[in-house]
């Protein structure tokens, strides 16, 4: 098979998009595509190294996720699109399997998040990811502290790192309500009217379950111009 082939056929031959051949062969499906993949990985232009890497990492392979961690290492790599492959392969076959390279590729990502735009890629991937999210929650509280510091240093990035770290807090509420209250407090301190950060910190209160996020909580629905969403994040946590 050609790489276009590789990339954009499914199982039965016919014309199909990326994602969708990577949604085909999250169950083991297209495996026997993993040898020309790999082999693209290690000799293809840098377009089929990166694809073939993206569908590996997604498919729970080690060679793609030990790619991914490689990229990690530099921000210009668009770490957004790595997360994302973090993200599916946790509903791969090898999902079991991968979990220890998962967690150092969610580690080696964590490491930009002060520094490169993320996006909510990672957020979201974390979240989602409860088996491997325990065993990263220390890097994860370390990944948000250090962008808050970079804030308060009043270093201002060509990114929106305010929201990119309130949307981590997310991940962070579900391991450490203390921790994740602390550091939305210090958010607000920085960004008391900021629509964006603001959701994104109800978000991240309304996920945890202790009185610490449940105080900060209550301190955003004061804010007018968020109150409706906090007071349904609100109702949320007392139905819980």
């Amino acid at each position: 098979m050609t790489s276009d082939q590789l990339f954009h056929t499914d199982g039965d031959g016919e014309s199909a998009t990326f994602a969708d051949v990577i949604d085909e062969g999250l169950e083991g499906d297209l495996d026997d595509r993993i040898p020309a993949l790999r082999a693209l990985l290690a000799d293809g232009t840098d377009d089929e190294r990166r694809n073939a890497g993206l569908m590996l990492a997604s498919w729970g392979d080690e060679a793609g996720l030990r790619a991914l961690i490689g990229w990690a290492q530099t921000p210009a790599e668009a770490p957004e699109e790595l997360a994302d492959a973090l993200r599916t392969a946790r509903l791969s076959s090898r999902a079991e399997a991968s979990e220890p390279l998962r967690a150092d590729a969610y580690r080696a990502l964590l490491a930009l998040a002060a520094d490169a735009d993320l996006g909510r890629e990672l957020g979201y991937a974390l979240v989602a990811d409860a088996t491997v999210r325990p065993h990263v929650a220390d890097e994860l509280a370390t990944a948000v502290e250090r962008a808050v510091e970079r804030l308060e240093d009043g270093d201002e990035p060509d990114f929106d790192l305010p929201t990119q770290a309130a949307g981590l807090l997310v991940a962070l509420a579900k391991q450490s309500d203390d921790a994740a209250a602390g550091l939305a407090e210090r958010l607000l301190e920085l960004a008391p009217k900021d629509p964006r950060v603001l959701r994104e910190l109800i978000d991240a209160m309304g996920a945890g379950s202790g009185e610490a996020t449940l105080a900060v909580l209550r301190r955003i629905a004061k804010v007018k111009a968020v109150r409706d969403d906090a007071d349904a994040a609100l109702a949320r946590r007392a139905r819980r």
